[in-house]
C-alpha cells in the first residue's frame, strides 16, 4: 500500500492508505492490489448503516474536476504550497504508482518533493524522493490486525487505520503514543480506510474524515479527535448523477484531500473519471 506525505524537513501535509495492497520492501513500488473483496460486504453493512441517532448532512459539491480513470485511487493529498498541485497514489497488481497531478486539468506532473510509502500486509513503511523515487529511508509499523489501510497527520502526530475500528496515534517515527476507538452510534465502526486530517476552523474543532468500506458506498464518516464518536456522516451520493454509470468494481468511494486555503473537501473513488470539491 502506498501512502503519500509532502515534506520538507518534516511531515506537512499526508495522504492516506490503500486497501487490499502488499508492497515488497526492496523493489521501488512493485505494489500489489486487489479489486474489493465484497464477500465480507454483508457483515459489515449493519455497522456502517447503523445511522440513525448519527446525524446525516449532504455536502455541497461546489467543482468537479478529470481524473485520470487508470488510477485506482489510494490516497490522496493537496500540496501545501500550491493548492493546484495534487499527490495521488494508485494501486492494483503491476499497476501501482504515485502520481503528482494538476487538479484543475487532471494532468499527471513531473515529480517533486518526498513521498511516503506504507504497506498493507509487509508492516512497513519507506520514504522516497519524488525525483527519482528513491528509498531514502525504512521504518516498520505495528497494528493489531497486521495491515495498514489509512494514514494522516497534523504535523506532530500520524494517525493510522488498519481496517478496523481502531485509529493508531503514532509519533513521526510511527512509535505508538495513543490509540482513538471509533464509534458509531455506541457500536464500534470498523472498515476505516482512507484518513484526512481536518483542522480546527472558527469554531470547529478538529477533527478526522475517514472513507469506510461498505459504508453505503459514497459516505465519509466525520470522528471526534477527543471521544473518537463519529458526529456526522457525509452522504455523496448525489455525485453518482455527475458522472458514467460506473461499473460495480469500481463503485467505491476512495480518497479525501482537505485545502486550508478554500475550506473544502477533494473526494473521489477507484478508478473514477472525476474528482469533486465540496463544502462540508
Amino acid at each position: 500500500v502506498c501512502q503519500i506525505e509532502h515534506w520538507d524537513e518534516m511531515p506537512t501535509a499526508m495522504s492516506r492508505i490503500f486497501s487490499r495492497c502488499a508492497v515488497v520492501a526492496t523493489v521501488l513500488f512493485p505494489v500489489a492490489c486487489s479489486p474489493i473483496d465484497r464477500e465480507t460486504s454483508t457483515e459489515h453493512a449493519a455497522a456502517a448503516r447503523n445511522w440513525q441517532n448519527v446525524p446525516t448532512k449532504e455536502p455541497i459539491v461546489v467543482r468537479s474536476f478529470p481524473h485520470n480513470h487508470s488510477c485506482f485511487t489510494e490516497g490522496l493529498v493537496l500540496d501545501p504550497e500550491d493548492g493546484d498541485v495534487m499527490y495521488e497514489s494508485c494501486g492494483l497488481y503491476n499497476q501501482s504508482n504515485i502520481r503528482r497531478v494538476r487538479v484543475s486539468t487532471g494532468q499527471v506532473l513531473s515529480n517533486a518533493s518526498r513521498l511516503y510509502g506504507l504497506t498493507y500486509e509487509a508492516m512497513e513503511g519507506s520514504t522516497y524522493t519524488t525525483q527519482d523515487l528513491t528509498p531514502v529511508a525504512h521504518w516498520s509499523f505495528a497494528t493489531n490486525s497486521r495491515q495498514g489501510w489509512g494514514l494522516t497527520t497534523n504535523q506532530t502526530h500520524l494517525f493510522a487505520s488498519d481496517g478496523t475500528s481502531t485509529i493508531y496515534i503514532w509519533d513521526l517515527h510511527a512509535t505508538e503514543v495513543g490509540r482513538l476507538e471509533v464509534t458509531n452510534d455506541g457500536i464500534p465502526q470498523g472498515q476505516l480506510n482512507e484518513l484526512e486530517y481536518i483542522p480546527a476552523r472558527g469554531d470547529r474543532s478538529a477533527e478526522l474524515m475517514a472513507n469506510v468500506l461498505y459504508a453505503g458506498v459514497y459516505s465519509l464518516a466525520r470522528i471526534s479527535l477527543q471521544t473518537g464518536k463519529i458526529f456526522q456522516w457525509l452522504n455523496f451520493s448525489a455525485v453518482l448523477a455527475l458522472m458514467p454509470p460506473l461499473d460495480p468494481i469500481y463503485q467505491v468511494f476512495n480518497g479525501i484531500a482537505y485545502s486550508p486555503a478554500t475550506d473544502e473537501i477533494y473526494v473521489t473513488g477507484k478508478s473514477w473519471t472525476k474528482m469533486f470539491a465540496a463544502k462540508f
